[in-house]
């Protein structure tokens, strides 16, 4: 799912020339656990997941995709 979004997003960068932003709900939840989860079976959150496609695809900032969490 964080890849499908982050290649959506970067597709839709191109696309359009404007940098798409996403807006996502904060999960409830142990963020210790979370941190096993993902360390353990490589998923996790779809928010910070989303965000570090992104940061490695994506080195210019400027062109960056912005993630944010509420």
């Amino acid at each position: 799912m964080p890849n499908t979004l982050a290649t959506l997003l970067l597709y839709l960068c191109d696309r359009t020339g404007s940098v798409p932003h996403i807006y996502f709900h904060r999960t409830e939840g142990n963020p210790v656990a979370a941190m096993l989860r993902y360390l353990v079976f490589g998923g996790g959150d779809v928010p910070p997941l989303t965000h570090e496609v992104l940061r490695q695809a994506e080195p210019d900032l400027e062109r960056r995709p912005h993630v944010h969490v509420s």
